[in-house]
């Protein structure tokens, strides 16, 4: 007998993770997407990763549940964002953009975009790859596309 797996829609899966809820959006970011702190002529704001080959620290912005936020409904500008800093063992429910072909266990890395794309076995080797998927995308996606993903370093 086959289990189906159904979406969570939540963006927290699972393991260690502290809440930063006290800065605002630079710009649209939706939830599940890796977010970086950003200075914003002396504010500090919360802005989508824009580094791929950075190593990054693993700040997921949150879905908001307790305002009956889903998972894609995006923070605009302005809008004061959940973020969950998480650890190794933490896992979320990530996004991968189109054309990206991931393999249960595959590393990942930052696309430069919030999004997470198959790191290189360079970017794997110089710890830049700091997630590791826990389930497939099922091919190569043709649109952004939700993975359950694991913090591994």
């Amino acid at each position: 007998m086959a289990v189906t797996k159904n979406n969570p829609n939540t963006i927290h899966l699972g393991g260690p993770i502290t809440l930063i809820n006290e800065y605002v959006a630079l710009g649209a970011i939706t939830p599940g997407m890796l977010v970086e702190y950003h200075n914003d002529s002396g504010t500090l704001k919360w802005d989508v990763h824009d580094a791929a080959a950075d190593v990054q620290i693993p700040y997921v912005a949150l879905n908001q549940a307790e305002l009956n936020k889903e998972v894609d409904d995006a923070y605009a500008a302005g809008d004061l964002v959940a973020v969950g800093a998480l650890t190794v063992g933490s896992q979320f429910w990530g996004i991968i953009p189109s054309g990206q072909n991931i393999s249960p266990a595959a590393y990942l890395q930052s696309n430069g975009d919030g999004k997470l794309k198959a790191a290189t076995a360079d970017t794997a080797a110089a710890a830049v790859a700091k997630f590791q998927a826990v389930e497939t995308s099922g091919g190569a996606v043709t649109a952004d596309t939700r993975i359950r993903v694991e913090v591994v370093r």
